[in-house]
């Protein structure tokens, strides 16, 4: 399968933000409003501008209003919108309120952690770890955790505050049995890459694993991408006679699929 053709198939995986944006400003909101709540718009305004004044407003009117988003037919709630956007203060209200909302999953199964390590707002994603650390191994229906996001995003701070909190997580495999160090590779991503390496150094089988298509480690799909920086860092590291053998062997396989 062509690389380019890999990476469109992976589009949906890092730009939760486009269709979350266009959902949750526009249809979800219409949707709400046709079903009549005005206090639950207000609230669903209020996530989109970060407007703490309404939010406090609301809950004083109405101390359940919190509760009451699992009553909608929505699958989004405020928290995902906030997280989202980064609105740090509005995040931190809604989790001391509800911090439950910290686990809620959208359609696509992703929890308000997985959209804020996407966008790399590294102070929500601190607020939404001390609400509910396990959201870390959390699977959106693509197979992804939080994780996975941030590193193919390139979210370098996000990455070493999820690495800290939950090591585990780097142990977390895809589909296909790409790992986390294939992705940063795939998407070009050194510096979560270097992280990674460093924080996994205990791990090498898993430095070392294959993904399901073509058997590569991340030292051939650099190869077979062209990614220099990757295979400079592993040549300045030393590490000359695994690069020979990396190379030696990607071009077997070349050689062998054409």
């Amino acid at each position: 399968m062509e690389m380019a053709q890999m990476r469109r198939e992976d589009d949906d995986m890092i730009e939760p933000s486009k269709a979350a944006r266009s959902g949750y400003r526009g249809d979800t909101i219409m949707e709400i409003m046709n079903d009549g709540g005005d206090d639950i718009v207000d609230f669903y305004n209020a996530s989109a501008s970060g407007c703490t004044t309404t939010l406090k407003n609301l809950i004083n009117k109405d101390p359940h209003i919190l509760h009451k988003i699992s009553l909608t037919p929505f699958s989004e709630t405020p928290l995902h919108i906030s997280a989202l956007l980064g609105h740090l203060d509005f995040t931190k209200t809604l989790l001391a309120q509800n911090p439950r909302l910290a686990s809620e999953l959208d359609y696509h199964k992703r929890s308000p952690l997985h959209l804020a390590s996407a966008e790399g707002h590294i102070e929500n994603v601190q607020a939404l770890l001390h609400a509910y650390e396990d959201a870390c191994l959390i699977l959106d229906q693509d197979g992804n955790i939080p994780l996975h996001y941030a590193a193919m995003r390139g979210r370098v701070d996000v990455v070493k505050e999820l690495i800290v909190v939950r090591p585990d997580s780097t142990q977390v495999v895809l589909r296909g049995k790409e790992t986390v160090l294939h992705l940063c590779v795939k998407y070009n991503q050194l510096e979560p890459l270097k992280l990674l390496v460093e924080s996994m150094s205990e791990y090498g089988h898993f430095l070392n694993s294959k993904n399901s298509e073509g058997g590569n480690t991340i030292l051939h799909l650099a190869v077979t991408l062209k990614q220099i920086e990757v295979l400079s860092k592993y040549w300045l590291d030393d590490d000359l006679t695994l690069l020979v053998r990396v190379l030696s062997e990607t071009f077997d396989l070349l050689f062998m699929s054409s």
